[in-house]
């Protein structure tokens, strides 16, 4: 009998599940960010996508560990984010520019483009959120 040992693959990709990270983590992550922006900010080349996915890849780092910090209740959220929380729960499927009645007040689910391609003809991350509608009662 042939016994095959095997070692476990090393990718370049951090866990996305169950992954801990604290504010120092966050505060790495901006300090990157930064140093990546201010190479590009003084970068006098022939190319304007430098650095650019390097840019792309630790604003995406940041979000992310502001995602889990703020899920995890390291980081407060804002009332607004708290409200828009509450409603996603409630209607989780809900369609672009879809009214909802919530908690006596009407609001719309709205998408907008957060990211696009360098040519600017594809969205390549959407934001979403939540618009209080104005009602003659509302002032």
């Amino acid at each position: 009998m042939k016994i095959v040992v095997r070692k476990p693959q090393v990718t370049d990709r951090e866990p996305v599940a169950l992954s801990i990270y604290s504010l120092d983590d966050l505060a790495e992550a901006r300090a990157e960010l930064e140093k990546w922006r201010g190479a590009f900010e003084r970068y006098d080349g022939n190319n304007p996508g430098k650095y650019q996915t390097d840019i792309k890849n630790a604003r995406e780092k940041v979000d992310r560990i502001t995602a889990s910090l703020k899920a995890s209740g390291v980081l407060e959220r804002t009332e607004h984010e708290k409200l828009e929380a509450r409603i996603d729960a409630v209607f989780p499927n809900a369609r672009s520019k879809e009214v909802v009645s919530f908690e006596g007040r009407q609001y719309m689910r709205k998408f907008w483009p957060e990211e696009k391609s360098r040519s600017g003809k594809t969205v390549t991350r959407w934001g979403k959120g939540w618009e209080l509608v104005k009602t003659g009662s509302d002032s």
